[in-house]
């Protein structure tokens, strides 16, 4: 068990600086107003990535045994990290191209950085309505969901992953409209991500309200798209984050607002945990008023998030 949760650290470890290190490289290499788009994208190409750790992962599993699975993911993380050293360049200068006007190479000391950062009021706006929108996301998209579907509905194993893939397909598709609306549509930060907050909020209405008696397996569909699709609109806070500072801050307040909404989704899947387990068991699963206490404590924190970020004041160019 200590092997394990000493492995599932470091992976945790690694993978903290990939979305940092790759945002500062679209700031680089992507004017402003790309810049949500791209973040929209990577996530949705992450998000396929948890795709594949569902059905197709088991596949393998069944085919060739867990310990060769985890030594093909290994070494497909190894090609992939080779690869990212060989072809990516920090900034286009680096191949010939004109600068972007937005990128900044000054370097700047870590200890400046942080205090520039972290003085902004901005960003704590930012950065604490994320963190209770990924944190509440995640808590019931990518771990509750499954087991309400089993405990309340009495659906099988199959069905109930079925559904929650929705969830994920969902997001695969909220990520890059969200992008796309605040650069090109909308063309504002604030705007797209309270609209996000809005309709997420609203998307925990079944869940919270008739938690258990919603008709169809079809409706759950339906439903956990929808939550995955509004939960998308949280990867704008990343492009929205950036523009409350300097460009060359760019990878310290994105490594922050990083850190906020990771610390949110682990707290969370904590204390929901606790909430439904305080209700304790009926026979060997959990009752509906179990799951709806957690997915009320949830909504509230969405229209929190809703009122951070709504007194938080945009840019304008």
């Amino acid at each position: 068990m200590s092997t394990l949760a000493i492995g599932r650290f470091i992976i945790g470890l690694s993978v903290s600086v990939v979305f940092v290190g790759a945002m500062k490289i679209f700031s680089d290499w992507f004017y402003p107003n790309e810049l949500a788009t791209c973040s929209g994208i990577l996530l949705a190409v992450g998000n396929l990535g948890a795709l594949l750790s569902t059905r197709p992962l088991m596949w393998l599993i069944e085919q060739a045994g867990w310990r060769d699975a985890f030594w093909f993911v290994t070494a497909y993380t190894l090609f992939s990290g080779i690869l990212a050293w060989v072809v990516l360049r920090n900034t286009p200068k680096e191949c010939g191209f004109p600068e972007i006007a937005a990128a900044s190479q000054e370097t700047v000391s870590m200890r400046s950085a942080l205090k520039e950062v972290f003085r902004t009021h901005k960003f704590y706006l930012v950065t604490i309505a994320s963190t209770l929108y990924y944190g509440t996301l995640m808590n019931v998209g990518g771990l509750w969901s499954g087991s309400y579907l089993q405990d309340v509905y009495g659906l099988s194993k199959d069905v109930a992953s079925s559904i929650v893939m929705c969830f994920t397909l969902g997001m695969i598709m909220g990520c890059p409209v969200s992008g796309w609306l605040s650069d090109k549509v909308i063309r504002s930060r604030k705007n797209v991500l309270l609209l996000g907050i809005i309709l997420h909020t609203l998307a925990y209405i079944p869940l919270v309200f008739f938690t258990a008696s919603i008709s169809t397996p079809s409706l759950l569909y339906i439903l956990f798209a929808l939550f995955g699709f509004t939960g998308g609109f949280f990867v704008v806070c990343f492009a929205c984050v950036k523009e409350t500072t300097e460009p060359r801050y760019a990878a310290t307040v994105v490594g922050g607002l990083n850190m906020g909404i990771a610390v949110g989704a682990a707290f969370f899947q904590y204390v929901c945990g606790l909430i439904i387990d305080s209700h304790g068991k009926i026979g060997s699963v959990y009752g509906a008023d179990a799951y709806a206490s957690a997915f009320q404590l949830c909504m509230f924190m969405m229209i929190v998030s809703a009122v951070f970020m709504f007194f938080f004041k945009e840019k304008t160019n």
